[in-house]
């Protein structure tokens, strides 16, 4: 846990093959890192992993990912894109809160929940596309994304 937090310096971070989960916090506050590989070994993303890494701007998440953990990208300030593959299910709270950059989202199909704050004050976010599993949609979830104009929800679920 925590295991390179604040490494300010650190750009390119390549998890090996063979890791199927990443810690809590384990890159929070790498305020340089820019460029991040996650191998198809990885099943779940855990809480807060890549918080506060303001220089990320991209990421893409493999087809082994189910579970991205609470705040585990919140606060990175330049991301502007997300590839989040089909195979996640669950979405936790806060998980791309105050993405400042974020300019549009899709929720894949096999997503059956999406938390509280996971993409509150994402503030250039102006489409979102929430496909078929989705069952609920958590307290605050696209709150303070000024920018938003379009929202598709192909299914009936809970919006709180």
């Amino acid at each position: 846990m925590n295991s390179f937090f604040g490494c300010k310096n650190l750009q390119y971070v390549n998890i090996p093959l063979g890791v199927r989960k990443t810690k809590d916090f384990n890159f929070i506050g790498c305020g340089c890192l820019s460029s991040l590989n996650i191998p198809i070994t990885v099943l779940s993303i855990s809480d807060g992993c890549f918080s506060k890494c303001l220089n990320l701007d991209q990421i893409t998440i493999p087809s082994s990912v189910i579970l991205i953990g609470q705040y585990c990208f919140s606060n990175c300030d330049k991301l502007s894109s997300v590839n989040l593959s089909s195979s996640v299910t669950t979405i936790k709270d806060g998980c791309f809160s105050e993405c400042f950059n974020l300019k549009s989202v899709t929720i894949p199909q096999n997503v059956v929940s999406i938390g509280n704050y996971s993409f509150s004050g994402c503030l250039k976010i102006s489409n979102v596309i929430i496909q078929y599993k989705v069952e609920s949609i958590g307290d605050y979830c696209f709150s303070r994304c000024s920018s938003l104009s379009s929202v598709i929800i192909f299914f009936k679920c809970e919006i709180n």
